[in-house]
């Protein structure tokens, strides 16, 4: 058991950032109930601009105060026993406004494009897939970890959202000889089997890769999505 540690996630940064004396009794609580790990979410959700931390790399939410209340945060923690792991949302996440002004073509395109809910459902990501969007958010990562010095570096929504069909995915799989848009057609008005035929994929890579079992009957998919699949899971991999 002495390998286990009690941690907890902290959702909304500008409610536990407001003032210097509200960090000293919230974490005493912490520490208190023997948590030693505490996730701090330091990007903004949906309806804030910037991120609540002081960077170079990305927009700051002009209402960061200057007595910088991430360090703050990170030096009292640390008096406590308790590791601040900071915690972005990869590439779901206000980091990339900045990034979507001056490079539109950054914003990942889902697909199929018939689906009303899709954006609604997905939100608005970078493509996880482009080595201009992976070098942005470790310049932020590099960023944060050169100032504040925390004692881990949490990664979320560690994911690319459903198949991107930007200019770049498309090309990167033409490639590979994967017609990313045929792939599309065939799924166009099917999104159950989109979903389920994408699901089938993954689990098929991640048996491959030994990771889970998975009892493959034989039954054939869908090979070219299983590559393209396969290509995002390696893009992932190798930013991490």
């Amino acid at each position: 058991m002495s390998n286990f540690k009690k941690a907890t996630w902290s959702q909304n940064p500008p409610l536990y950032m407001k003032d210097r004396e509200v960090f000293e009794p919230r974490i005493k609580v912490l520490a208190d109930a023997g948590v030693t790990i505490i996730i701090p979410r330091v990007d903004i959700m949906v309806g804030r601009p910037g991120v609540y931390f002081a960077t170079d790399a990305t927009d700051v939410d002009p209402e960061y105060p200057d007595w910088d209340p991430l360090m703050v945060f990170i030096e009292q923690c640390r008096e406590a026993g308790i590791e601040v792991h900071t915690w972005l949302s990869c590439f779901k996440s206000k980091v990339y406004q900045a990034m979507f002004r001056k490079v539109p073509e950054a914003e990942a395109q889902f697909s199929p494009p018939d689906w009303p809910d899709a954006i609604e459902n997905q939100g608005v990501w970078a493509c996880g897939c482009q080595p201009r969007v992976q070098q942005y958010l470790l310049d932020v990562y590099r960023s944060i970890a050169e100032r504040y010095r925390p004692a881990g570096l949490h990664l979320d929504f560690i994911r690319t959202g459903t198949q991107c069909a930007c200019d770049y995915c498309r090309s990167e799989m033409a490639e590979r000889g994967v017609d990313t848009q045929a792939i599309l057609k065939r799924y166009e008005s099917d999104r159950d089997g989109w979903l389920e035929t994408g699901s089938r994929g993954i689990l098929r890579r991640y048996a491959a890769m030994g990771v889970v079992e998975f009892d493959d009957d034989g039954e054939f998919v869908d090979e070219e999505l299983d590559r393209w699949i396969a290509w995002r899971m390696d893009r992932l991999t190798g930013f991490v």
